[in-house]
């Protein structure tokens, strides 16, 4: 059954972003034994999903929402930066993590790079995705990360690979993920972070059949392109 989800960065990417991409994860394959490379198209980082809205969202609310996710991105100015954030505080926090610990994470089996937003002037992480997901809510789109209205989530993250689950992987598990985690994030700390402005045209609605986007099963559709008629496909 398809889904859908907005995401961005889905297929092309800046140039800065896949050359970073493409660094870690060969850092990776070097430090963890079966670690796979997500390809590059699939790299994506997901704005909201849109799998379950709160309510039924008919025609014109979601071509309000469309409008609004590009409007409200662009009058924002997002700039998110990966990389370049020093082991130290910062006002933003990930998970009540600082962005240096959570630069470079395995999730279960996914790993995952995560930049923030910053403040063009001093390159201090900000919380403005948090700010744009929680205004989707009066669309019908509730963030998943959204449980309770003092949760938040203002990371633009990327699942750039995966590791061989459960019994598939070696003994000496969580000593080697924690090894491989300090060094990347320290690797990640020591480079001038790259910075990768986010914009309407960035974002594309991907119906997909597999939750990695595999470009076989998935269409993507740039949000500036989609049409009453392909709304109306989409909400059937």
């Amino acid at each position: 059954m398809e889904r859908t989800t907005l995401v961005a960065f889905y297929g092309d990417k800046p140039r800065a972003l896949e050359s970073t991409i493409r660094g870690v994860q060969e850092r990776t394959a070097s430090l963890l034994p079966g670690f796979v490379a997500r390809p590059m198209p699939e790299v994506h980082a997901t704005v909201i999903g849109l799998e379950t809205p709160t309510r039924v969202v008919g025609l014109d609310e979601m071509r309000r929402f469309l409008d609004h996710v590009g409007t409200s991105l662009d009058r924002a100015d997002v700039v998110a930066q990966f990389g370049g954030f020093l082991d130290r505080d910062q006002p933003l926090r990930s998970r009540g993590r600082r962005p240096y610990e959570r630069s470079f994470v395995v999730s279960g089996e996914n790993v995952v790079l995560i930049g923030w937003p910053v403040r063009p002037n001093d390159g201090v992480p900000i919380p403005v995705l948090d700010d744009l997901r929680r205004s989707y809510q009066r669309f019908g789109f509730r963030h998943r990360y959204h449980t309770t209205s003092a949760d938040t989530d203002p990371d633009c993250y990327l699942v750039i690979g995966r590791l061989p689950a459960g019994d598939d992987r070696p003994p000496a598990d969580t000593a080697l993920l924690a090894a491989a985690e300090d060094e990347i994030r320290r690797f990640l700390a020591a480079s001038p972070g790259t910075l990768v402005p986010l914009r309407s045209q960035d974002i594309s609605l991907v119906r997909y059949e597999e939750a990695t986007l595999v470009e076989a099963t998935s269409h993507a559709y740039p949000i500036g392109d989609i049409d009453a008629d392909r709304i109306r496909a989409l909400l059937a």
